[in-house]
């Protein structure tokens, strides 16, 4: 373990201990799993840890540990801080410092943090999925103040820009917590006995994974102690990373943050520092005019994209259907 990683396995053992004392069900997820089945622990380049549960059980888990964590920690949801702009809710080590991008100003701890996705109940139905996506995008985006959740990852057929713009005209008009709690009732709802798939609650990107996948948790080495993951952690790992999970990748495929972070120096620190240089971050009209103009660049570029991938493929038609050309004589 390098040292960022020996905070974050402390972390995970707090946050751990906590769940298990209560009988609370959760599994490492995403990289941590795969970390746990191909390495016995971290990944060698990973820099966070991932921790997948249910949405049942992490209606039992968050005020446990809102009461529980000690001082040292902080848990991070959308209720405690309205300006909280992620889908993902953490535990973060406040004397530490890890800052995002994305989540500039936000008015959270920033310390490093053990991230904690839910996998929420979806319908069987492809047409009701359909409608699902594009409602979750809608949420994500909405929840982001200044970061662009719509990315190539997903199916830009499901991301429409104008209704988009609508929802941002009903935040300024109605309130972003009404706006956000009716798009939460649509989504987080469906109940758990009629789905047969779960849905990973980050925006970044669509995945499902089977219900069954987690009907057991298996527990296996990750570093000095015994973490769980899946049963079916297979299933889990193919969905997160394809067919060719337990192949270690390149070092250009090695995936980590773009964050600026420090074990020793704390988050407060680090903002008495740069505090000058939000404003823009720090001015919630600023903050919209620039998310609606990286929305409004995103779909552009987008548009463009598509529109050069139709005249190559009408190019590339024209000419295969020409035939060889006559050779003159």
């Amino acid at each position: 373990m390098n040292r960022m990683q020996e905070f974050l396995f402390n972390e995970l053992i707090v946050v751990s201990d906590i769940l298990n004392a209560r009988g609370i069900k959760f599994f490492l997820g995403g990289g941590s799993a795969l970390g746990a089945v191909r390495n016995g622990g971290f990944l060698p380049w990973d820099d966070d840890i991932d921790l997948y549960m249910t949405r049942d059980e992490w209606i039992k888990a968050k005020p446990v540990l809102k009461a529980e964590l000690p001082e040292r920690y902080a848990l991070l949801d959308n209720d405690d801080y309205p300006l909280y702009n992620s889908p993902i809710f953490r535990v973060e080590d406040k004397k530490t410092a890890t800052f995002f991008r994305s989540r500039v100003a936000d008015g959270t701890p920033h310390g490093i943090p053990v991230d904690i996705l839910i996998l929420d109940p979806i319908p069987t139905d492809e047409d009701e999925i359909t409608k699902y996506y594009k409602d979750f995008w809608l949420y994500c985006e909405c929840l982001a103040t200044n970061f662009v959740v719509a990315n190539p990852k997903l199916d830009g057929r499901l991301l429409d820009e104008s209704l988009y713009e609508k929802y941002q005209a009903r935040m300024v008009s109605e309130g972003r917590e009404k706006v956000l709690a009716e798009l939460s009732q649509k989504l987080f709802t469906y109940p758990e006995d009629k789905c047969e798939n779960y849905h990973l609650r980050w925006g970044v990107q669509w995945l499902i994974f089977p219900k069954s996948a987690f009907s057991e948790q298996l527990y296996i080495d990750f570093e000095t102690a015994r973490m769980p993951v899946a049963g079916d952690y297979t299933a889990m790992l193919q969905a997160n990373f394809g067919d060719t999970w337990m192949i270690v990748p390149d070092k250009s495929q090695q995936i980590t943050h773009p964050i600026i972070s420090s074990e020793f120096v704390s988050y407060e620190e680090y903002e008495r520092c740069f505090e000058g240089d939000l404003t823009l971050y720090n001015d919630p009209k600023k903050r919209l005019e620039y998310k609606l103009y990286n929305i409004r660049e995103y779909f552009l570029q987008n548009r463009i994209a598509t529109a050069r991938d139709y005249y190559d493929q009408k190019a590339l038609s024209l000419i295969n259907s020409a035939g060889d050309p006559e050779i003159a004589p």
